[in-house]
């Protein structure tokens, strides 16, 4: 046990510390290597001080194994807002930070979108000036080309599931040509994480999405996933198609994807997106 505050929690010359701390606990059956340590020029001799053990009893061998329904994730942020709402409360202490987080709620309070990125924006962020790197909810990044024929204009919009890589754009081909014959809306849907930015597999950045989105002249939503949240895939992309739709002003009338020769993932979005 050690003061989590004084050397671990704050940027500053006691991290390095905290990190002699570690290998203290670490190497403690090892006596040349705890030597080692407290010979090293900046590790004071009172460093032995900041830190104790504690003995922890293991638990009984017959004790009931906890519910992961009942024991949520510490760092779920989903479920702690959603339950701030459900109180009608317009903050809630982020569990992974400790900071106030305004709600939902207090954002419809407003009336309008601030343009700071907010993580419960109900405004689909219309008002945020550089998308890529401040979206937290899913929103329009691209309105695209008004006059091709994958315009949104033409109506009868279809979103195309887009990672920025090879089979995206055969898809995005294969649209095109049977937009020349009947022109018809295309929107395309991108998730990303929502910390680094970066898509998954393609392990490219949503700024790279956004320009080929922009080159092509057809639009894009951005989907940020955020990892400490429990709100699973699908409840993500129907808030996705929900902007979209508000967009546009009609339904989404098809989903479009370019690497349906996988056939386990064609099983999986039959089962959970055809709805």
């Amino acid at each position: 046990a050690t003061d989590g505050d004084s050397y671990f929690a704050k940027p500053g010359p006691k991290l390095l510390l905290g990190a002699v701390i570690m290998a203290l606990c670490a190497y403690e059956q090892e006596p040349k290597v705890i030597d080692a340590i407290r010979n090293l020029s900046f590790v004071p001799a009172d460093l032995n001080d900041a830190w104790t053990k504690v003995a922890l009893r293991a638990p009984p061998s017959d004790a009931p194994a906890p519910d992961s329904k009942t024991a949520p994730d510490i760092e779920d942020f989903f479920q702690v807002h959603s339950e701030a709402c459900q109180r009608g409360e317009t903050t809630y202490m982020d569990p992974a930070t400790g900071y106030n987080v305004f709600t939902e709620l207090a954002h419809k309070l407003r009336g309008k979108c601030c343009g700071s990125g907010c993580r419960h924006c109900p405004y689909s962020h219309e008002n945020v000036k550089d998308k890529p790197s401040r979206i937290q909810q899913p929103a329009m990044m691209y309105a695209g080309d008004d006059s091709g024929p994958l315009a949104l204009r033409h109506g009868y919009v279809r979103c195309l599931f887009d990672s920025g890589g090879k089979d995206s754009f055969l898809a995005i081909r294969a649209m095109a040509r049977q937009a020349k014959e009947k022109p018809f809306g295309l929107v395309l849907l991108t998730t990303f994480d929502a910390t680094s930015r970066i898509i998954a597999h393609q392990d490219i950045s949503i700024d790279v999405v956004l320009q080929q989105a922009q080159a092509l002249g057809i639009a894009l939503i951005g989907v940020p996933m955020h990892r400490g949240s429990s709100e699973g895939y699908v409840s993500r992309i129907q808030r996705a198609l929900g902007v979209i739709e508000k967009h546009v002003g009609e339904k989404v009338a098809a989903l479009v994807f370019g690497d349906l020769h996988l056939e386990h993932i064609v099983q999986w979005r039959g089962e959970q997106l055809r709805a």
